[in-house]
């Protein structure tokens, strides 16, 4: 049996899919596109994944050449949740973004936290995924930051990207910094070429987020579509938690995937 809190859950879903329906499609099959457009077409739906698939391509096409690290920040003051930490509250947002930009996938997970308030439940949590390629992605969840911040910062070996989603018109922006080593031995003697060049934020459309996820859901199901994120990807995610919860608990100790 659902509990109070679940049920409630169900219904709102329910219910926001339903008004998605109408919304976003209308409430007749037929009026549904046959095909995800990357941007706005007549139609008016849009890709839920814009921005992710726009990153993802610039890391595919070898814009950004080889990557060095990924790292994610997402803090608020708030809101503390009595039944889950903040890696299970905050972290799936992040975890599934880098699931689905990159093709490689982590091999371990660890992660370190405290709780300020609730003994059993931390509030602060640093989470760092491994890599076989010699690439670190390190996330940065808190429930007790003076300032909202939610950004993504990609860094490569010819360009490097950062990802505001609280800014309102250049979200990306993509800029020709990086360093260049003279030789293996310029490490040591600090001969490393700094190289500072333009930055250029792709264009990208403005649409409500949930409006979109819930539309994009409806469409899947009723044109028997599978999702980008579908079971495969929740089930890496949940894997990465688990890893990132058993890890925490072990004050930090590596868990392999």
């Amino acid at each position: 049996l659902l509990s109070s809190r679940h049920e409630y859950l169900l219904v709102l879903a329910i219910s926001l899919l339903t008004l998605s329906a109408f919304n976003v499609f209308g409430a007749d099959k037929d009026t549904l596109p046959k095909t995800i457009p990357s941007q706005n077409d007549a139609s008016g739906y849009r890709n839920p994944l814009d921005l992710e698939k726009k990153i993802k391509e610039l890391i595919d096409s070898n814009v950004l050449g080889n990557l060095y690290y990924y790292d994610s920040t997402r803090i608020i003051l708030g809101l503390f949740q009595h039944d889950v930490n903040i890696i299970w509250d905050l972290a799936p947002h992040d975890l599934s973004i880098m699931d689905f930009v990159l093709k490689e996938k982590p091999v371990a997970i660890s992660a370190i936290g405290v709780s300020h308030f609730n003994k059993k439940l931390e509030d602060t949590a640093y989470i760092v995924a491994h890599f076989n390629n010699n690439m670190i992605a390190h996330f940065n969840i808190n429930w007790l930051s003076p300032v909202k911040v939610r950004t993504t910062l990609i860094g490569g070996e010819k360009k490097m990207l950062v990802w505001n989603d609280l800014e309102t018109d250049e979200k990306i922006k993509i800029y020709d910094k990086g360093v260049k080593v003279k030789s293996i031995e310029g490490i040591y003697s600090l001969l490393v070429e700094y190289r500072s060049g333009d930055m250029r934020s792709p264009h990208i459309s403005h649409v409500e987020a949930l409006k979109l996820e819930t539309g994009y859901f409806i469409k899947c199901i009723l044109n028997n579509e599978t999702p980008i994120n579908d079971g495969h990807s929740g089930l890496r995610i949940v894997k990465m938690l688990e890893a990132a919860d058993k890890s925490l608990k072990a004050a930090g100790r590596r868990v392999k995937l």
